[in-house]
């Protein structure tokens, strides 16, 4: 069976003061705290970086205003990533005018290389980077260990799941629209 973040959290808490002092449980306790904040059914938590013009740009100028976003974490140098775009194009182009938006969000080093993919793969929606590859703010922020790792949230701003890939995407965007 596994543990989710706050059944774990219960564990580590039952640690004796000098098992909890360690610096790899007050690490994990970290870690699980933030996967606990951005789990499905809490509000998102908002990461700010810049867009492909160097403008700064946050989760919030998306989420939160009424409609679905799928945050979409990925990156030019990531094969998975960059062959499930043409679905992500695909499912854009379909909901796009139903109340569906997709914020990319790279975890590139070299904006250059940012760039090119985002025309190579024809995206079209907004893109925000800290240009720190991880761990970077974002991916902090969101305990992303591994990409492509999607979040779609609601348009009051709650998450309503994680880690969807291929398929699943569209069942989900489709159920909800």
């Amino acid at each position: 069976t596994i543990l989710t973040p706050a059944e774990q959290l219960g564990l580590i808490n039952e640690f004796g003061p000098w098992l909890s002092a360690t610096k790899r449980v007050s690490t994990t306790k970290t870690t699980l705290e933030a996967q606990q904040k951005t789990a499905v059914g809490q509000p998102y938590v908002d990461s700010k970086g810049t867009d492909i013009n160097g403008n700064p740009v946050a989760l919030s100028d998306y989420v939160g205003k009424g409609n679905y976003v799928l945050v979409d974490m990925w990156a030019s140098w990531c094969g998975p990533c960059r062959n499930a775009n043409p679905s992500l194009v695909a499912l854009y182009n379909d909901y796009k005018e139903k109340g569906f938006e997709i914020v990319g969000v790279s975890l590139d080093e070299s904006k250059e290389n940012w760039i090119k993919a985002i025309k190579e793969d024809g995206i079209t929606w907004p893109q925000m980077s800290d240009l720190m590859r991880t761990p970077g703010e974002i991916a902090q922020t969101y305990v992303i260990n591994s990409i492509p790792h999607t979040i779609l949230v609601d348009g009051e701003g709650t998450i309503i799941a994680r880690g969807l890939h291929g398929d699943q995407i569209r069942e989900k965007v489709a159920e909800i629209l």
